[in-house]
C-alpha cells in the first residue's frame, strides 16, 4: 500500500525473482496506472537503506529509467530522497521528457506529499501507550524456576 501511494500507482503485484520467499535483486514490481501495467525491475535491494528499480515509462513515452530510493537517517527521524535518472529512450520520447519536465517534477512531489501524509496517519494510528516494566526479582525467578520443574 505505502509503495503504491509513494509510486501513484492504483495497486501493485510482485512478480519475478524472490530470495527465500522475500523482494530482492531480480523482483519485479508491477505498477497498474489505470490500464497500463509498468515494470519496475529492482537491481539494488538494501532493506530498509536503498533501492534501485529500472521503471518503464508510461503512454506516451517509450523507454525506461532508474529510480534510487534512499532512507537516510536526521537529528529527528528519517528522510527518504527519491533520485530518477539514467533515461533511456528515442530522441521523441527525450524530447517530451524535456517538455513534460516541470508536470512530471510536480506530480512526484505530490505523490512524495502523500506519501508522508499517509505514513504520518499511520503512525499516529499505531502510537502504543507506554506500559511500566515488569518488577522482576531475584524470589520471582527462583518462584518460576520451581513452578517449571513442579511435576505433581
Amino acid at each position: 500500500m505505502f509503495r503504491s501511494v509513494l509510486i501513484g500507482s492504483d495497486r501493485q503485484e510482485i512478480t519475478g525473482e524472490r530470495q527465500e520467499g522475500r523482494v530482492g535483486t531480480g523482483s519485479i514490481y508491477q505498477c497498474y496506472h489505470g490500464n497500463q501495467v509498468l515494470p519496475q525491475v529492482v537491481l539494488e535491494w538494501h532493506p530498509f537503506t536503498r533501492i534501485v528499480t529500472q521503471d518503464q515509462m508510461g503512454r506516451p513515452m517509450k523507454g525506461t529509467f532508474l529510480a534510487d530510493y534512499r532512507l537516510e537517517p536526521t537529528e529527528s527521524g528519517t528522510r527518504l530522497r527519491r533520485l530518477t535518472g539514467g533515461f533511456i529512450a528515442k530522441p521523441f520520447t527525450r524530447g517530451l521528457l524535456k517538455l513534460s519536465g516541470p508536470f512530471m517534477s510536480r506530480a512526484m512531489d505530490s505523490s512524495m506529499e502523500e506519501f508522508r501524509r499517509v505514513i504520518e496517519a499511520d503512525w499516529q494510528r499505531k502510537t502504543v501507550a507506554e506500559q511500566p516494566s515488569p518488577m522482576i526479582t531475584p524470589e520471582s525467578i527462583a518462584a518460576a524456576a520451581a513452578a517449571s520443574f513442579d511435576l505433581t
